[in-house]
């Protein structure tokens, strides 16, 4: 069950967080940072171990297990709320989880803004202010582009294209196969698979993409 997903999750948490605050880690990052000889990328690598244990260290452990809590609670409550059409079952999750980051914000940085700390933590050095300013100069050039195309004389697309009712049946397994050739055509050599929520991650070197399909419209999963 989920419940007893979150309890797994949240109990894994709690020993993963002893080991990444550990004595002995500490020792060993303190040591790589008084050794000599270090090339540019051993030595970012010691500064970024360092702010992530030094953050870790500074992260209650009861708000780790609540974080694996909230997660594995959240994306349910998500995945259920996106098939119904339902904000409002997934909004009581959501206030926690908003205030879950602002509590860890408040125990790690508490000198910066919790926004800042969290942007930080995905864009290093990136603060709220610098993005509403890169916000702002995207938005004197979108909204624009926006209202020319909204006001454009609509195209004609076959309605077979067009997903609806009208649409015929694309099967997943075929959708599935024609990305690959995509892919290939492309030149990219990462791996594909399916999921609720796309997304792209890895390194340079292995590059995973997720996608989902829909048997009405095989456009989105392209």
């Amino acid at each position: 069950s989920a419940e007893s997903r979150a309890a797994q999750k949240a109990a894994l948490a709690s020993v993963i967080h002893q080991r990444q605050t550990s004595e002995r880690l500490g020792e060993l990052i303190s040591s790589a940072e008084r050794e000599g000889g270090l090339d540019p990328m051993q030595e970012a690598s010691v500064r970024d171990a360092r702010l992530k244990f030094d953050r870790k260290t500074r992260m209650p452990k009861e708000l780790a297990k609540q974080e694996a809590i909230l997660g594995s609670e959240g994306y349910q409550a998500w995945a259920k709320a996106r098939e119904n059409d339902d904000y409002d079952s997934f909004k009581p999750v959501l206030s926690k989880i908003v205030q879950l980051r602002i509590d860890e914000a408040k125990a790690v940085a508490p000198e910066k803004l919790p926004y800042d700390y969290q942007i930080d933590k995905f864009e290093r050095g990136m603060k709220a202010s610098r993005l509403a300013e890169i916000f702002e100069t995207v938005k004197a050039g979108l909204v624009p582009l926006i209202e020319e195309i909204t006001s454009a004389p609509q195209l004609s697309v076959d309605a077979r294209l067009a997903g609806g009712d009208a649409a015929p049946i694309f099967e997943v397994d075929k959708q599935e196969a024609l990305c690959a050739q995509v892919m290939e055509r492309l030149g990219f050599e990462g791996i594909l698979n399916r999921s609720l929520h796309p997304f792209t991650g890895g390194t340079a070197s292995d590059v995973r993409i997720t996608t989902r399909y829909d048997d009405k419209d095989f456009i989105s999963g392209v």
